[in-house]
C-alpha cells in the first residue's frame, strides 16, 4: 500500500479535532525542532571563530616576548609570558617548542602533561573536545620556534544552556497558541459539525424525517445544513405519500390472504411432508429402499446408493435380487429368468411381500455392483392398501460387516489365550461338553489329558516372567505336534494346559500321545540363551467310562485327581484315572465337605508331644500336633492336611493352630514361672508359609498373648523348602529375624542341597522317624542319622530324633550326641492339661531314661554342652 494511502487510512479513523490537535501538535514540536537545530549549528559555527580569534590574539601578544626570550635563551622568561596563558581556563597546555622539536618552556594545567605526537605542520586544528593552536617564533626574519597552545572545548550541551529562556519562551507560546486555535476549531466548526451528525444519527434510527438541524450560520457548515433541511422537506414529504400508498397495499393485501389462506395451510402442510420424507431419506445411516411387489427398486436414498456402489437414479433399473450374494452384477445385463426366481423366491423379503407382514434379518451376504461382499442387517416392512393388499414395501438396511468383523475379534479375545494363541479355559469347556453330549448319541471315545508343567513357579523365579511366557510358548508349540488334527489343546490358566482327543478306541492310543507329550517336554527349551527342560504331570480321563462319570464336569475332576496323584508319586508322568482313584476323589470330596463344615473350637484340638533334652534330661518343649474329629470320626493330619493344602483351607486352619498354641503357651506362663524357657513347635504348611504376610501373622499372635518369640519354633518339611528354596529362604529371614525359631522336620527324606542348607536360617534339624525305626536292624539308616547328627553339630545347630519307641534306639542316639528326642518312649502326645501336669511332675528321676543314660548325664553334668535353646 502506497505511504499516502497509508496516512490517509490511519487517520481516518480519528475525529476532526483530535486530527486538528495532532497537526497542531506536530507542527509546534516541529517548529521547536527546527529552532533548535539552528541554534546548534550558529553555536557551532560561531564557537569555532571565537576560539580560533582568541587564540590568534593572546597568541600575538605572548609571541611577542618569547622571541626576545628565546634569542637569549631564557627559559624563565619564556615560562613567566606563558603564564598569561593560565588567565583562560579552557587552555590545558602552553608549550614553547624549538626548532629540533624539544621543549623549551611550558605551561601545564593542574594534572596535564605534555602532550604526545605534537603536530607542527597547521596552523590550528580541531579534534573531539579539543582545539590547537600553532604560531611561529620570528626573530629579525629568522624562526626560533613555535608556540604551541591545547585548548579544552566545552561540550555544545553546555554551550547550548544559555539559548534555554529562549526555548521555554517559544515553547510556552506555541502551546498558547494551540489552545486558542483548539478552542476556536471547537467553537466555530467541531461543534456545528457535531449537532449537524447528531440530527443525522438521530433521523437515521427513527426514520423520522421531521427533524431539522436548527444550524444558521452563515458559512460554509451552515449552508450544508440548510441544503439538509431543504432535503428533508422533500424526503417527508415522499415518505406522507408512501405511507397512504402502503395503507392502501395493506388493505388489498388482506383480502388476497383471507382468499387464500385455506390454498397456503393446505399447500405448507403438503411441503412439510415433502421436507420430511426427504430429510428422512438424505439424513439417514441406513439405506433406505422402496420396492415393488416383484421386487423392483422404485426409489433410494443416498446412503441406499453407497452401499450398493450405484446413483441413486440407476438403482431403480434393478431388482433388489440382483444384489444378493452370488453372480455378479453388471449394468443392463438381467440374470436369467431361473436363477432370478430361485433367489428371490426363497428370500425373507418376497415372503414379507406375499404374507403382507413385517420381516427382520442380520448375517445376510449381499454384494455391491462391483460384486464386493457384505454383511447386512435389514428390515423390511410391506405397505398395504385399503384392503389389505400388498402394494411393494420400504426395505431399510446397513453394512454390518464391520460390526461382524469385530465380533470375530471379540470372540477371538474371548475364546482363545492371548500368549500361546490356544483355545482358553470357556472354549474348552464348551467344547468339552458338546463333544460328551455328541459321544452320548453317538458312542465316540473321548480322552481328556490334564496337564500340569512342574515346579513351574521355579522356572518363573529363575528367568523371569519373560522366561516362564517363553517356557509356556515352547509347550503349547510341542503340545500342538503331539497331537493328532481334530484335537483341542488348551491353555487352561497359568501352567495348566489340557488336551481333548476325539474318536479315541482304546487306552493304549491315548498313552501313546501322553508318553510323546512327556518325551517332547523333556527336550531342551533355549530361553534367554539358557537350555531349560520342562517335565510335567499328566492326569487321563477317558469317556464313556463309568467310574468317571456322565458329564464334562466329571471328566475334568477325574483328570485333575489323576493329576495329582502323578505329582504325589513324584511328578514327570501320567496316570488314567481308575476306581480306586475316584474312591480317593470321593473320600476327599467327603473331607472338604467336612472341612468346610466342621467347627474349629468343636471339632479341632491341639495335642502336645514332649521333647527331651539328652544332655541333661530336661523337657525342654513340645510338638504341637494337630487332631481332628468330624461326626465321631478321627481323621489322620497326614489325610486331611494335603486336602486343606490343595483346596486352600490350610490358612485359616494354620492361623488357628498358630493362635491356639500362642494363647495355651500364655496360660501356662501365668500357672508358672519355670515354664518361661518351654518352647512349643508347630507345623506350617509351605502353601501357609508363601501367604502374603506370614509373618506378620505369627508377630500378631504373639503381641497379642505376650508370649516370648523365643518360646515359639516353626517346623517345615524338607521337601516344602526345595520345592521354592529362595522364596522360602526369604520368608524364614522374616521370621527369624522376629526371633522365632526355626526347624527343618523330616530331614533327610528330601533332596535337600548343602548349599541351601547352609543358607537356611534355621536353628535344628529333626530326624524323620523313617530312619529312627530302623535302629539296629539297618545299618544304612544308622549311618544316616549319625550323618544327620554331624551335619547339624558342624553347622551348630541342634539334631533332633523323632519317633523314638525303644530303649536301643535312644541309646544309640545318645551314644551319637544326639541333642533331644521325642517319641512314645517318653510319651505319647497328650491333651493340653495333661501335658501341663506331665510338666509339673516331671524330673530326672521320674523320666523314663535308661538307668546308663541317666547315669551318664549325672557323670557329664557341666561337661556336656546343654541342648537347651
Amino acid at each position: 500500500m502506497p505511504g499516502s494511502l497509508m496516512i490517509k487510512a490511519y487517520f481516518s479513523k480519528y475525529r476532526i479535532q483530535q486530527k486538528f490537535s495532532f497537526i497542531m501538535s506536530s507542527a509546534s514540536v516541529t517548529a521547536i525542532c527546527l529552532v533548535m537545530l539552528c541554534l546548534m549549528v550558529y553555536e557551532r559555527i560561531s564557537y569555532k571563530e571565537s576560539v580560533i580569534n582568541e587564540f590568534n590574539m593572546q597568541g600575538d601578544i605572548v609571541k611577542q616576548h618569547l622571541d626576545v626570550a628565546m634569542s637569549f635563551n631564557d627559559e624563565i622568561s619564556a615560562s613567566e609570558s606563558l603564564a598569561a596563558f593560565s588567565a583562560n581556563d579552557n587552555v590545558l597546555s602552553a608549550l614553547v617548542i624549538s626548532l629540533d622539536k624539544t621543549v623549551f618552556a611550558s605551561y601545564l594545567r593542574e594534572g596535564i602533561s605534555v602532550p604526545e605526537n605534537i603536530e607542527l605542520q597547521r596552523d590550528h586544528h580541531f579534534s573531539k573536545n579539543k582545539f590547537v593552536g600553532l604560531k611561529k617564533i620570528v626573530s629579525a626574519n629568522q624562526q626560533l620556534g613555535y608556540l604551541y597552545v591545547e585548548y579544552t572545548i566545552p561540550s555544545l550541551v553546555s554551550r547550548l544552556a544559555k539559548y534555554l529562556p529562549l526555548l521555554m519562551i517559544t515553547a510556552m507560546t506555541l502551546f498558547l497558541l494551540n489552545v486558542i486555535v483548539s478552542m476556536a476549531v471547537h467553537r466555530f466548526i467541531i461543534r456545528p459539525m457535531k449537532k449537524l451528525t447528531e440530527a443525522a444519527v438521530k433521523i437515521s434510527k427513527s426514520h423520522d424525517y421531521s427533524v431539522r438541524t436548527g444550524l444558521d450560520a452563515h458559512d460554509e457548515i451552515g449552508d450544508l445544513a440548510v441544503t439538509l433541511d431543504q432535503l428533508l422537506d422533500v424526503t417527508e414529504t415522499h415518505q406522507n405519500d408512501l405511507l397512504d400508498y402502503n395503507r392502501q397495499l395493506q388493505d388489498q393485501s388482506n383480502e388476497l390472504e383471507q382468499q387464500h389462506h385455506q390454498v397456503a395451510a393446505a399447500n405448507k402442510e403438503y411441503q412439510d411432508l415433502l421436507k420430511s420424507h426427504e430429510l428422512l431419506l438424505h439424513s439417514a445411516n441406513e439405506g433406505i429402499i422402496g420396492l415393488s411387489v416383484d421386487g423392483q427398486i422404485t426409489f433410494a436414498n443416498p446412503r441406499a446408493a453407497l452401499i450398493l456402489g450405484l446413483e441413486v437414479s440407476k438403482l431403480k433399473d434393478y431388482y433388489i435380487v440382483n444384489f444378493f450374494s452370488g453372480d455378479e452384477v453388471k449394468e443392463g445385463a438381467v440374470e436369467a429368468a431361473h436363477n432370478l426366481q430361485v433367489k428371490w423366491f426363497g428370500s425373507n423379503i418376497y415372503h414379507s411381500i406375499v404374507n403382507g407382514e413385517c420381516c427382520h434379518c442380520e448375517g445376510e451376504i449381499w454384494q455391491t455392483y462391483r460384486a464386493t461382499n457384505f454383511h447386512v442387517g435389514y428390515n423390511f416392512a410391506a405397505i398395504l392398501d385399503s384392503d389389505h393388499e400388498c402394494t411393494g414395501g420400504v426395505l431399510v438396511f446397513e453394512d454390518i460387516t464391520l460390526r461382524k468383523n469385530d465380533e470375530i475379534k471379540m470372540s477371538n479375545l474371548a475364546n482363545f489365550d492371548s500368549l500361546t494363541h490356544l483355545v482358553n479355559r470357556r472354549f474348552f469347556y464348551d467344547s468339552m461338553f458338546t463333544a460328551v453330549n455328541r459321544s452320548k448319541r453317538s458312542g465316540e471315545g473321548l480322552a481328556l489329558l490334564y496337564i500340569d508343567i512342574d515346579r513351574f513357579k521355579q522356572i518363573n523365579d529363575t528367568y523371569g516372567h519373560e522366561g516362564g511366557d517363553q517356557v509356556l510358548l515352547e509347550v503349547a508349540k510341542s503340545l500342538k505336534r503331539c497331537t493328532r488334527a481334530g484335537d483341542l489343546v488348551s491353555r487352561l490358566a497359568g501352567d495348566e494346559f489340557a488336551i481333548l482327543l476325539y474318536d479315541v478306541g482304546e487306552p493304549v492310543e491315548v498313552q501313546a500321545i501322553a508318553l510323546k507329550v512327556l518325551e517332547n517336554l523333556c527336550l531342551p527349551h533355549i530361553v534367554n540363551g539358557n537350555k531349560v527342560i520342562a517335565s510335567c504331570s499328566i492326569g487321563i480321563a477317558m469317556y464313556p467310562d463309568p467310574s468317571v462319570g456322565e458329564g464334562s464336569e466329571d471328566m475334568f475332576r477325574a483328570a485333575d485327581a489323576a493329576m495329582y496323584q502323578v505329582k504325589k508319586n513324584g511328578r514327570e508322568g501320567y496316570q488314567f484315572f481308575n476306581q480306586a482313584l475316584q474312591k480317593e476323589v470321593e473320600n476327599r470330596n467327603k473331607i472338604l465337605h467336612a472341612l468346610s463344615d466342621s467347627n474349629f473350637d468343636d471339632d479341632f484340638w491341639v495335642m502336645y508331644q514332649p521333647k527331651i533334652s539328652l544332655s541333661d534330661g530336661v523337657m525342654y518343649g513340645a510338638e504341637a500336633l494337630l487332631r481332628w474329629k468330624y461326626n465321631g470320626d478321627f481323621i489322620p493330619p497326614d489325610i486331611f492336611i494335603p486336602i486343606a493344602e490343595e483346596s486352600g483351607q490350610i490358612g485359616v486352619i494354620g492361623d488357628w493352630v498358630l493362635n491356639s498354641v500362642c494363647k495355651q503357651l500364655a496360660q501356662w506362663q501365668t500357672l508358672s514361672s519355670e515354664c518361661g524357657d518351654l518352647c512349643v513347635s508347630v507345623n506350617v504348611s509351605p502353601k501357609q508359609l508363601r501367604m502374603n504376610n506370614f509373618d506378620e501373622t505369627i508377630q500378631r499372635n504373639l503381641e497379642k498373648y505376650g508370649i516370648a518369640p523365643s518360646c515359639l519354633e516353626i517346623e517345615i518339611t524338607e521337601t516344602a523348602v526345595m520345592e521354592d528354596p529362595e522364596s522360602v529362604i526369604d520368608e524364614l529371614v522374616r521370621i527369624r529375624d522376629l526371633g522365632v525359631k526355626i526347624s527343618i522336620d523330616d530331614f533327610g527324606t528330601g533332596y535337600s542341597s548343602l548349599n541351601y542348607l547352609k543358607r537356611l536360617p534355621i536353628d535344628t534339624l529333626k530326624i524323620d522317624r523313617s530312619f529312627i525305626m530302623d535302629i539296629g536292624e539297618k545299618e544304612h539308616d544308622e549311618a544316616i542319622v549319625r550323618a544327620v547328627i554331624g551335619i547339624a553339630h558342624s553347622l551348630n545347630l541342634l539334631a533332633i530324633a523323632e519317633g523314638v519307641e525303644t530303649e536301643a534306639q535312644l541309646n544309640f542316639l545318645d551314644g551319637n550326641d544326639c541333642d533331644q528326642v521325642q517319641g512314645y518312649f517318653f510319651s505319647k502326645p497328650l491333651a493340653s492339661e495333661d501335658f501341663w501336669a506331665l510338666f509339673e511332675s516331671y524330673s530326672l528321676e521320674s523320666a523314663p531314661l535308661p538307668l546308663a543314660v541317666v547315669n551318664k548325664i549325672n557323670v557329664n553334668k557341666g561337661s556336656r554342652p546343654s541342648a537347651n535353646y
